[in-house]
């Protein structure tokens, strides 16, 4: 007897094309503008199979008072298709001349060399690193470029807060600006490493209502902050608050964390609410959506009616959309006093 057996055979894995070396013609013709501002290619630290090219570190003076010294890195990223990318790295300098594990970055995309680098260099260096009450904090930008109006030959550029960075009495502050307009800029708080962080979950929301609370994620943990949805006020709105931020750690962080509890306890309890809020509001919209359903129709019933009729989903599609992110469904939490007499413990 024939025997037919049918085997499916996968498709082959798409095997992805390496990217084409920059050839020495390549490099020599990208050079000129950077070789014109005495700015030397450094060919032991470009990547060629990546299209890479790294130029050598420059060492700037203090851009202002109270900021040290700044290494400046220039790293420029072709793409096959022949746009460019340019990121800017600037590392502080210790008293010991090494660099600081906290540097910022400036990054611009375009298909002009000559541009690209002015826009990078006009950047104020100084804008990067603030101090605050003792703690420096680095900002990470993006230069994106306007859309030109009518009439107009060439658009203006204008920057996007990336990322930001600091140390605050050892605990490690992180900043993600979420350039998706409308989100909220995400916050994350950790340890050194073999410690963990006791801290309560309203650490930041005591600062107002723009701070959710922190949620505890094992080795970190994690909130949001409110802002503008638009430029150019959301940038100046992420950098205010993170200042306020920056501040209200190295204040609370200097002092034991009974204090906390003393200082903050009225806001403790309207940060409680405010966390309370989503499920109180869906408890409330569950109670009432059986009554609302049974309102008495009549026939031939009007826009109010129908609406009243289609009110349990319409109302649980608002519920959802009044909130720029996924609201927390917890109950709120009594504030009560810290126990713990220090802000950090051995990691188990």
């Amino acid at each position: 007897m024939l025997r037919v057996r049918a085997t499916k055979q996968p498709p082959a894995p798409k095997i992805k094309r390496a990217a084409t070396p920059l050839t020495h013609h390549e490099i020599l013709t990208l050079v000129g503008p950077f070789t014109e501002r005495d700015r030397h290619l450094d060919m032991a630290a470009s990547q060629r199979a990546e299209r890479r090219l790294a130029f050598k570190t420059i060492e700037h003076p203090a851009p202002a008072a109270g900021l040290p010294a700044l290494l400046e890195d220039l790293a420029l990223i072709v793409s096959e298709r022949g746009g460019f990318r340019l990121i800017r790295t600037l590392t502080p300098l210790d008293e010991a001349g090494s660099g600081s594990p906290l540097s910022a970055t400036l990054s611009a995309a375009g298909k002009d060399l000559g541009v690209l680098l002015d826009q990078i260099e006009h950047f104020p260096m100084a804008r990067h690193f603030r101090v605050y009450d003792g703690v420096r904090l680095q900002r990470s930008y993006w230069l994106d470029q306007d859309k030109p109006k009518d009439g107009e030959q060439s658009a203006g550029w204008h920057p996007l807060l990336v990322n930001a960075k600091a140390e605050v009495h050892g605990v490690t502050l992180e900043l993600d600006a979420n350039r998706v307009a409308s989100l909220p800029a995400k916050i994350r708080l950790s340890a050194p490493a073999g410690q963990q962080l006791q801290i309560p979950g309203d650490l930041l929301a005591v600062i107002g209502w723009q701070w959710r609370a922190l949620g505890d994620y094992m080795s970190h943990w994690r909130g949001s902050i409110r802002v503008s949805k638009r430029e150019p006020k959301r940038i100046h709105d992420i950098e205010d608050k993170l200042a306020r931020t920056v501040r209200h750690l190295a204040a609370t962080l200097s002092r034991t964390p009974a204090d906390f509890h003393h200082q903050y306890n009225a806001q403790r309890w309207r940060a409680a609410v405010q966390r309370g809020t989503p499920m109180l509001v869906a408890v409330g919209l569950i109670v009432a959506t059986p009554f609302i359903a049974r309102a008495p129709l009549q026939d031939g019933g009007s826009m109010l009616q129908l609406l009243v009729f289609h009110a349990p989903p319409l109302m649980l599609i608002a519920f959802f959309l009044g909130f720029n992110e996924v609201p927390d469904l917890v109950l709120p939490r009594i504030p009560r006093p810290l126990k713990q007499t220090s802000w950090f413990a051995p990691r188990t």
